[in-house]
């Protein structure tokens, strides 16, 4: 009996351990993502924009 608790503990450790590598890959990813939407931001903002380059925006995205 108790090399059953001791193989499902171990199993259930290794499992977690799997599942909290395999998701921090994806928040290294999301972070990485989430930076270069912020420089965009950052960057779309800080640019002079005018009506007309509104509008030549808008006519080149819906071509």
């Amino acid at each position: 009996m108790t090399r059953v608790v001791v193989v499902v503990l171990v199993l259930c450790i290794a499992g977690g351990w799997l599942y909290w590598i395999g998701g921090r890959e994806n928040r290294f990813q999301r972070e990485l993502e989430q930076s270069e939407t912020r420089g965009r931001v950052n960057d779309a903002l800080s640019e002079h924009i005018d009506p007309a380059d509104v509008d030549r925006r808008l006519h080149d995205l819906s071509q």
